[in-house]
């Protein structure tokens, strides 16, 4: 992964207690409730231990560790997620869910997948429901996790939307509920946005947005400037570690998701072979070779993209792609379906070229 840090750290120590930063922008994501439960056979919410903000429901890799991260143990524990959820299309939307240990879902109050069973990895999948573009639906789901491992994932489709995790952008926290995200997702297979997990605890609280106006709040100690990855601007206020003083800093810094090939359930023997290095190096048409060309296959800057979007000119994309393989496929290190995204990349045109065709 690129890491620029362009301000590493500035401090300015005051006497009085720090400010609080102001939070602007809507807030995306659900309210999570993480529990204990009475045991790991009553699969009940006797104990709520934390609340935090998810940005989506993809926990399908090391959700045991998040469970207890956020309940202090990785087995009896339950998830309550509630919010709002906005459709992109009027039309019938399924919901699918799979995950070990029980699950159920309720759309606008309505109880539309029902799986409260012990088992694992049984997919889900609802019937129909008619929704509208642009109305905000109630959503609450929860989860529990009884004993071993531990995952669950949300996703949708429709006639126009293809399958894929519900993404942030289409969740909303309830009302009167504005918790700063504070991101748990580790990078996992189709997950679109990934954050990686912040480290905690520490002494300093931050606060930062990215360029859709997400809250995402965190602790952090500045002993380990590794946690910035993939942040944003972030604006810091708190107790500095190891010192009595207060202070606020600032942390710009540039940085994106490096490419990591994805694991597929069918790849052929040849993919284990393909790095951003030796990605298709061969000329398209080989019949129809120039003498001099330059191949623009490999790594590129890669960003989910909306309707409306302004033209990133001049500005890093958040995550990275292996140009030429489909974003669908597991080689392009995205594995997701976006209907509209972004690609970057800059490359030196030879001397000997200019004022050729």
């Amino acid at each position: 992964m690129t890491m620029v840090f362009s301000n590493i750290l500035t401090l300015n120590p005051i006497k009085a207690k720090a400010e609080t930063v102001p939070v602007v922008g809507t807030y995306h994501g659900l309210k999570a409730e993480y529990y204990k439960s009475t045991s790991a056979t009553t699969y009940d919410f006797a104990t709520l231990v934390s609340t935090h903000a998810d940005e989506t429901i993809n926990f399908y890799d090391n959700f045991t560790s998040t469970l207890k991260e956020r309940t202090g143990q990785s087995e009896a524990c339950a998830v309550r997620w509630t919010g709002k959820i906005e459709p992109k299309y009027n039309e019938n939307y399924t919901f699918n869910l799979v995950g070990d240990n029980g699950f159920r879902l309720w759309i606008d109050g309505k109880l539309v997948i029902d799986h409260w069973v012990n088992d694992w990895e049984i997919p889900q999948t609802s019937a129909p429901i008619t929704l509208k573009a642009g109305t905000k639906y109630d959503f609450k789901m929860e989860y529990f996790q009884a004993t071993g491992g531990a995952d669950v994932k949300l996703g949708w489709s429709s006639s126009n939307q293809v399958r894929q995790v519900v993404p942030v952008d289409c969740l909303y926290q309830p009302e009167g509920s504005n918790i700063p995200i504070v991101s748990s997702i580790e990078p996992v297979t189709g997950s679109g946005d990934q954050y990686s997990r912040p480290k905690l605890p520490s002494t300093v609280t931050a606060i930062y947005n990215d360029d859709t106006q997400k809250q995402l709040a965190v602790t952090w100690d500045f002993s380990d400037m590794t946690i910035f990855d993939k942040v944003g601007t972030v604006i810091v206020t708190g107790n500095v570690k190891d010192t009595s003083v207060q202070a606020t800093a600032t942390v710009t810094v540039s940085s994106y998701a490096g490419w990591k090939k994805q694991e597929a359930s069918l790849v052929t023997k040849w993919a284990s072979d393909v790095t951003p290095k030796n990605a298709l190096p061969d000329y398209p048409r080989m019949q129809m070779q120039r003498k001099e060309w330059k191949n623009l296959n490999g790594l590129w800057q890669f960003q989910q993209g909306t309707a409306t979007d302004v033209v990133p000119k001049g500005k890093d994309l958040t995550r990275e792609i292996l140009v030429p393989y489909p974003m669908e496929s597991a080689l392009s290190g995205i594995m997701d379906h976006y209907d509209r995204s972004w690609y970057r990349r800059t490359f030196t045109v030879p001397k000997n070229w200019r004022a050729r065709r």
